[in-house]
């Protein structure tokens, strides 16, 4: 178990260090981590997306086309209580 938390560190710490070589530094700490495992997912975590997308995409040939943008939009905002702008 620590063998694996020290190699993930590594990973991170060469990522974050490679982001500010390529002068990306203003990414926050979060969203250097966000990003990061975004792009170190786990072979579960990139089998559940690829199942989510086959079955998205099942979905769209069976004809459904999911919910408009503006009607989604105007749920969020009233689920989140966001005030439209003027």
């Amino acid at each position: 178990m620590f063998a694996d938390a020290r190699q993930e560190l590594l990973s991170f710490h060469n990522f974050v260090a490679e982001q500010l070589k390529a002068g990306d530094s203003c990414l926050s700490p979060a969203e250097a981590l966000e990003l990061w495992r975004l792009q170190n997912r786990t072979p579960e975590e990139f089998e559940a997306d690829v199942q989510a997308i086959r079955e998205a995409l099942g979905d769209f040939d069976a004809g459904e086309v999911g919910t408009p943008v503006d009607v989604f939009v105007e749920e969020f905002r009233k689920r989140h209580g966001i005030v439209r702008p003027t």
